[in-house]
């Protein structure tokens, strides 16, 4: 019983951090649209930044989180 809860939490572990990037490469990319199309606004080229850097530190916590996570079920192994 044990083993089908770890096969399935590291099942969808791994279906949420797909997900979680494939959300985060679409909104760096959104970031990137908004930058070129900025026509010099300040205003909109801090927005796009802000919106690229959200992204990029969302997938830096989720794949530590993914990390630790498999660690963890290593070591309770």
């Amino acid at each position: 019983m044990d083993a089908k809860i770890t096969a399935l939490f590291v099942s969808l572990l791994a279906q949420l951090t797909t997900i979680i990037v494939v959300v985060a490469a679409f909104f760096v990319a959104w970031g990137g649209v908004l930058y070129a199309t900025a026509a010099g606004s300040a205003h909109q080229q801090e927005t796009a930044k802000r919106c690229i850097i959200g992204a990029l530190i969302g997938v830096a916590i989720v794949l530590s989180a993914r990390v630790l996570a498999d660690t963890l079920a290593g070591a309770l192994k």
